[in-house]
C-alpha cells in the first residue's frame, strides 16, 4: 500500500462520517430523581435500594420524566456534533500530513492515539492504524 492508498481509504472514512454522522450508535444514559407525592401534603416518597443480603449499600432509585429527557438530548446533539467535527479533523490531519515531503510521524502517531480509549469505534481506529503500518511503516 502506497500514501495515495492510505489517504484515500482515510478520505473514504471522512467522506462515509460526513455523508452519515448518525451511523453510529451512541448510548446516552440519564439520570435524575423522581418526587411523588403521597397523601395530603408535601412528602417525598422516596423507595431504598439496598445491595444483596449482608451488603451495608443502600441508597434509592430515580428516573427522569420525558420532558427532561428532550432538554438533555439537545445537549447531547451539540456534544455528539462536536465530537464528529473534532473526529473529521483529526482524521483531515491524517490525509493532509503523509502528503507533505515529510511526513511527521510522530505527529501521525499521537492522532492515532488520540482515539485510543474514547467513543471512536473500534473499526476505524483498525483500518487507520492498519494503513499508517502498511502504507508509511509506523509502529503503533
Amino acid at each position: 500500500m502506497n500514501q495515495t492508498e492510505a489517504t484515500s481509504i482515510i478520505q473514504a472514512i471522512v467522506d462515509s462520517i460526513k455523508s452519515d454522522p448518525g451511523q453510529f450508535h451512541l448510548e446516552i444514559k440519564i439520570i435524575g430523581t423522581t418526587v411523588n407525592n403521597t397523601g395530603e401534603g408535601p412528602a417525598l416518597y422516596v423507595n431504598a435500594k439496598g445491595g444483596e443480603p449482608g451488603s451495608n449499600t443502600i441508597g434509592f432509585q430515580s428516573s427522569v420524566t420525558g420532558a427532561n429527557i428532550q432538554i438533555a438530548h439537545k445537549s447531547a446533539d451539540e456534544k455528539k456534533q462536536q465530537e464528529m467535527a473534532w473526529l473529521v479533523n483529526q482524521l483531515q490531519t491524517m490525509i493532509n500530513e503523509p502528503k507533505s515531503q515529510s511526513p511527521n510521524h510522530d505527529r501521525l502517531c499521537k492522532v492515532y492515539r488520540s482515539f485510543i480509549n474514547t467513543w471512536v469505534p473500534g473499526v476505524i481506529i483498525s483500518v487507520i492504524g492498519h494503513t499508517l503500518t502498511m502504507a508509511l511503516g509506523i509502529k503503533l
